[in-house]
């Protein structure tokens, strides 16, 4: 089936691209890492209220975001690294007295 002259692909940046009417349908691949991490959800807001015609559709048109706490020996070590790697660098009483006069001390 041919639909060359039903369906027409734009690419561009979509706050820069100018098209002569507004559209019916809108699909764009938004959703990043974590649904959110690429930042393209300002983008497709844009496209829909510069684009899209009253009624039209936004595919997709809506996500879930599910996420639970967990614990890991691999991340606790991490965090133990870290931490490690901070007070070798800067250790809380030292930084304080040093740089701002303040002593921590235990009350």
């Amino acid at each position: 089936m041919q639909l060359g002259h039903v369906i027409k692909v734009i690419q561009g940046v979509v706050e820069s691209v100018e098209i002569p009417e507004k559209v019916d349908i809108i699909i764009s691949e938004w959703m990043g890492y974590f649904l959110l991490r690429e930042s393209m959800l300002d983008s497709v807001l844009v496209a829909r209220n510069k684009f899209l015609k009253p009624g039209g559709a936004l595919y997709p048109s809506h996500a879930r975001l599910y996420f639970a706490p967990i614990r890991s020996g691999q991340t606790q070590q991490r965090l133990a690294d870290f931490q490690v790697t901070l007070l070798a660098v800067c250790s809380p009483h030292t930084c304080c007295t040093s740089r701002w006069g303040v002593k921590m001390v235990a009350a």
